[in-house]
């Protein structure tokens, strides 16, 4: 993954023009989270309140009861993306097609720290490139060739608005598509998709390039040698480590050995205020959860970083108010427009009463 510096708002313009040629989605972040980096808010939620997967569904379930009755039908079917737009904890992680949305979330806030910018190469299906790339797909999406996402995800049965990362108790070892469940479809495409269906493949060769003393190498290897001792009829127990060293290895070496899953884009129905002027649309991040634990989180990682040094996040944030982005356009709620005038108010009544003065 390759890594950016810039210092000014024109130096992150010049940026975005040489990157150009590629089609992106972007994520800004305020500070490096750590592990929590490219978390969806609801598993930072499971995770710093001690909660399960099956929590977070019940949240969204009291939150509709709470205001369901108040909503249009677009807002019922669109009711997960409504959650995250009214700040309730979801598993969507949001994402923008314009990069200065990104960057002025990148410098909102958390002054003392580092911001970032993350870049995620969103190209489509592609001859041309899979050709280059050994009949690969360079997009970091999955745009599914069968059914639409939102007809899943955005269901109006409230209760359906997940999506299960479990296999089936006959899935075979090439991930058979007939023999998965109805809510896995999406799962078995992504990994078609991502080119993980050689596991082992991939594990034997990543592992080489581990170092000899890495903490994960160790932990990956003791997991494959407890793998081997179960029985070749166990398919859903190897398939469940197998998920978990995926997802392990991709964070140990930053998607740089392993082929990263694909990631799950997400596009309402309907386009809610503030996502006209963010420009957003969501990952729907994947969760090894049964639902009565905790669960692995599908690691989200970028093709590229932009990193803004701490001391110039003030300088950028007023660049980039010179040409609109800001608070009022970022939001532009009421609440946000009037928090934006009430800090930004220039004017004086007295010389506007009497210019000449």
């Amino acid at each position: 993954m390759e890594n950016i510096k810039i210092s000014t708002l024109e130096e992150f313009i010049k940026v975005m023009g040489e990157l150009s040629e590629v089609r992106w989605y972007f994520r800004g972040e305020s500070k490096d989270y750590g592990e929590s980096k490219n978390l969806a808010s609801g598993y930072r939620w499971i995770k710093a309140n001690n909660k399960v997967f099956m929590d977070l569904l019940n949240l969204r379930k009291e939150f509709f009861r709470e205001v369901g009755s108040k909503l249009s039908l677009k807002e019922i079917e669109n009711f997960i993306a409504y959650s995250q737009h009214h700040g309730l904890p979801t598993e969507l992680l949001d994402i923008t097609l314009n990069p200065l949305v990104a960057l002025y979330f990148a410098c909102e806030s958390n002054s003392g720290k580092d911001g970032y910018v993350y870049l995620f190469n969103n190209t489509p299906y592609n001859m041309l490139s899979d050709i280059k790339n050994n009949f690969r797909d360079i997009g970091q999406f999955y745009y599914s060739p069968y059914r639409n996402l939102t007809e899943k995800i955005f269901s109006q049965d409230i209760a359906q608005q997940k999506i299960w990362f479990r296999w089936h108790e006959n899935t075979e070892n090439n991930l058979q598509r007939e023999l998965l469940e109805q809510e896995n479809e999406y799962v078995y495409e992504l990994f078609n998709e991502s080119d993980m269906t050689c596991i082992r493949q991939e594990f034997k060769t990543s592992l080489q390039k581990l170092r000899a003393n890495d903490p994960y190498k160790l932990d990956i290897e003791r997991m494959c040698t407890y793998c081997r001792t179960l029985p070749n009829s166990d398919i859903v127990s190897q398939r469940k480590i197998y998920i978990a060293m995926i997802f392990r290895l991709m964070r140990a070496t930053n998607g740089e050995f392993f082929p990263t899953l694909k990631y799950l884009l997400v596009r309402p129905t309907i386009v809610f205020d503030r996502m006209k002027n963010q420009q957003g649309d969501f990952i729907y991040q994947l969760n090894t959860s049964m639902g009565d634990d905790v669960g692995l989180f599908q690691p989200i990682i970028p093709a590229k970083t932009i990193k803004i040094p701490a001391e110039r996040k003030e300088e950028i944030m007023k660049q980039l108010n010179l040409i609109g982005i800001n608070k009022k356009f970022i939001y532009s709620d009421d609440d946000s427009i009037a928090e934006y005038l009430k800090n930004n108010y220039r004017d004086s009544f007295s010389k506007l009463m009497n210019p000449y003065i």
